[in-house]
């Protein structure tokens, strides 16, 4: 983990916080599902990631009692040679 912040929105306006990384679990799991086209020599393709685990390693200051888990888009194009 590289670094940890949350944001968001609410009644009182936008909020922003970096956390510490120490506040989370070092590992996670997930489900995966995406679809890829061969345009030789192209590559295209979008995946999407669903963390199966509650990445929360300790309550994080005035956010107690809450969960978290990865959740990821990607989309490629890559080269194949």
């Amino acid at each position: 983990m590289l670094n940890a912040n949350i944001s968001g929105d609410s009644s009182l306006g936008s909020f922003s916080e970096e956390i510490d990384t120490d506040n989370f679990k070092g590992f996670d799991y997930s489900l995966a599902v995406g679809a890829n086209v061969n345009l030789s020599p192209f590559v295209v393709g979008v995946r999407y990631y669903y963390g199966l685990q509650d990445i929360v390693d300790n309550d994080i200051g005035s956010f107690t009692g809450i969960e978290a888990r990865n959740s990821t888009f990607q989309a490629y194009v890559a080269f194949e040679f």
